[in-house]
This record gives C-alpha cells, structure tokens and sequence, in this order.
C-alpha cells in the first residue's frame, strides 16, 4: 500500500505556473486518507518554509535536495555542502549567454545557483545546452527542469536525500511513490518502483534514461489529480 507520496512542484503539482484549486485539495484529500505528502523540488529553502507552513505535507526537500524541512525543527536533514563558490560560475553565465537571468528566488537560496530558462524569460535550447556546458566543465552539478537550471557542487540529488530520508524513517521504498515531469526526476525514476510523471514530460523522454513507469494522460495538476486517484 502506498503511504507516502513524493511530488515534484513546478509543472507537476501547478499547471501554467499556479497551483489550482484541485491539486491543492488533491493534497488534503491525501491527508484525510493518511497519506503522507513529501514535495521535492529545485525551489529555495524559502519557498520550502512556506510551504512546509501552509500546505497539508509531511516535509518537503528543497533545492534539489541539498535538504529535507518540516515543522519539527529537529526533523531538519541538510547535506555537507561544499565551500566552493558559485559567484564565478555565475559571472561566467550571464557573461557568455546575454539573454540568461538569473531565477526571480536566487536571493532565498542558500546552496545553488538557479538560471531561469522558461519561468519569466524562454531561452532557446542552443542556450539552455551552453548554460549546462558551463556549470559541468567547471565540476558543478546541472539538472534541468521545466523552468529553471540549477547548478550546485556537492555530491547530491533528489533521490539521495529522498534515501536519507527514508532511512531515518525506516519507510520501505514500496510504500511510496514518486510523481514528475522533468529531466531532473531521472533519478527518482530510476530508483522508484512506484513513478509516475503528469503528460507534460513527453518531449524529454527520448533523452531520457530511465522513464516513469505510467503516465497520465493530463498535464500538470491536472495529471498529478489523476495520479493521486490511483493512490487513495
């Protein structure tokens, strides 16, 4: 039996950039039935403090795993990060690509650097592919989602931390599932028996590895809705 659920936000849980009124009900129809809801998401440790404060979750994992949050101060997990700066990598990005800016919530982040290439600006692949260049030939971790590219150094990602998790909890891996829709859930794919991405994920499949097993015929919260019916 499923009893916990990790979601990714962007395009999973919000469709068009909002969280509508059914996703959000998705999430406390979760809650009524006892399950536990885990958001795992590249968003800041800022948005995770909201969101841990407001939504009907368990905790959520924030910038791409770097740590878990919940209400319980002592629940906290945080990665040993590197000391390494990211301000170089930054300069050379928005350097070398004119059109890149930087993610609207960089100020509220504490251990990466967040490029946006489709949140308030689009940038074309050519430019999305050089931005990615630049972060691995400097020995950085890239992942990329819908709307950003996150850069970090540190041997971490969603799913490390995802682990982390479910050994302090002593959860068995079966009893969970793992909802998503972007390059940057590879991982969680891979180490899920129970994955699931929302239809949107369709034109990163061919470059993808290792897939979610079913795929709902929806988008965005619209899918994760169609997900979660499966999971009550």
């Amino acid at each position: 039996m499923i009893r916990y659920i990790f979601t990714d936000i962007d395009d999973t849980l919000t469709s068009q950039g909002k969280l509508g009124w059914k996703a959000y009900k998705a999430l406390w129809e979760l809650k009524n039935f006892k399950k536990h809801t885990i958001p795992v998401t590249g968003r800041s440790r800022a948005w995770c403090e909201l969101i841990v404060r407001m939504w009907p979750v368990f905790g959520t994992i924030g910038e791409n795993g770097a740590f878990f949050l919940s209400l319980d101060k002592n629940s906290c997990i945080f990665e040993k990060l590197s000391s390494k700066s990211l301000e170089f990598l930054k300069k050379q990005i928005l350097t070398k690509v004119p059109n890149a800016r930087l993610a609207s919530d960089q100020f509220s982040r504490q251990y990466d650097l967040a490029i946006d290439i489709a949140e308030d600006i689009k940038l074309t692949n050519s430019e999305i592919e050089q931005i990615l260049q630049i972060f691995i030939k400097n020995g950085a971790t890239a992942k990329q989602s819908s709307i950003h590219i996150n850069g970090w150094f540190g041997d971490y990602n969603k799913v490390s931390m995802i682990k982390k998790l479910l050994d302090r909890e002593k959860i068995d891996k079966d009893e969970c599932a793992y909802i998503g829709d972007s390059p940057n859930d590879e991982p969680c794919f891979e180490f899920f028996n129970n994955s699931y991405a929302v239809a949107n994920i369709d034109p990163y499949l061919e470059k993808m590895k290792f897939k979610p097993k079913l795929i709902a015929k929806s988008s965005g919260g619209d899918g994760f809705c169609e997900i979660v019916k499966t999971l009550y």
